[in-house]
């Protein structure tokens, strides 16, 4: 009993032995694929903003933080290249998302201006 137990132990050891390397090669190209597929939409994503970085290239925006949505604007804007200006130097703002008397010169844009130039990958008529 204690051979056939010897015989049987070896046999049990060898197929996890034998399936923990074909377990690891997988893992292993498994951790590898999760790193390339990490890194690829990454640089997709780079190759992606690379194109679209330009859409606010020149564009001072005055984005008040009472806005709704300002965070998430604020990302966006600046993702695309855009430059935010604090309230003190609004005057300096080509775009402003509230009218100010300091600047009106100013192109009054709303938030569905920022995505649908973001949608077009260009800058369109301010609505």
């Amino acid at each position: 009993a204690a051979k056939q137990h010897s015989k049987k132990s070896p046999a049990k050891a060898k197929k996890p032995e034998a399936s923990k390397p074909v377990d690891k090669s997988p893992l292993k190209k498994t951790e590898g694929k999760r790193g390339e597929k990490r890194k690829a939409p990454e640089m997709e994503g780079d190759k992606r903003k690379q194109m679209l970085l330009d859409v606010f290239t020149g564009v001072k925006l005055y984005l008040p933080p009472s806005v709704e949505g300002f965070r998430k604007l604020k990302r966006y804007f600046v993702a695309y290249d855009g430059d935010l200006v604090q309230e003190y130097e609004a005057t300096s703002a080509t775009h402003v998302m509230e009218r100010t008397e300091d600047n009106p010169a100013a192109k009054h844009v709303s938030p569905e201006w920022i995505w649908e130039c973001i949608r077009k990958r260009r800058l369109v008529t301010p609505c």
